[in-house]
């Protein structure tokens, strides 16, 4: 017998997928690993161990494409709860240009999506959005995909 899943109709919620509280701790995590994973090798090829950096450039090149990923469909979701046509996620990959369009463009779609929730328009700072721009946005956006 086939009916309507668990939870409702057909017509699913419009914004973000809901995420975990734990979501900011995830990316900062995996970020964590990322830069220990360049130290190492930037350790081993120092010191003339070769596998020793192979490992730290494997570790820090994985966990950086899961931030990457991460931050990717993040901006995916922020662009779907503002309904923002011009709000594109590529952007980012633009050479210098993504800096630019974290530190303006995302921080004013996170402002617009925060308003629209009915929360403060409070966000974290651009000085974290340049160094730890996934976990800032994951962090700013953990308060409204629980709406």
């Amino acid at each position: 017998m086939m009916g309507a899943p668990m939870g409702g109709g057909m017509g699913g919620p419009t914004g973000p997928r809901p995420k975990p509280k734990v979501a900011p701790q995830i990316v900062l995590f995996i970020s964590i690993g990322a830069i220990a994973g360049n130290i190492l090798s930037n350790v081993g090829a120092n010191a003339g161990i070769g596998i020793l950096a192979m490992i730290g450039s494997a570790l820090g090149g994985l966990c950086g494409l899961g931030v990457l990923i991460l931050l990717i469909l993040m901006l995916i979701d922020l662009k779907n709860f503002t309904g923002d046509p011009e709000f594109n996620w590529w952007m980012i990959l633009i050479p210098c240009y993504g800096i630019y369009y974290l530190l303006v463009n995302v921080r004013e779609q996170v402002r617009k999506a925060r308003s629209m929730a009915g929360l403060s328009p409070d966000i974290k700072s651009g000085v974290i959005y340049f160094f730890l721009p996934a976990w800032a946005l994951a962090v700013d956006m953990n308060d409204f995909s629980e709406k």
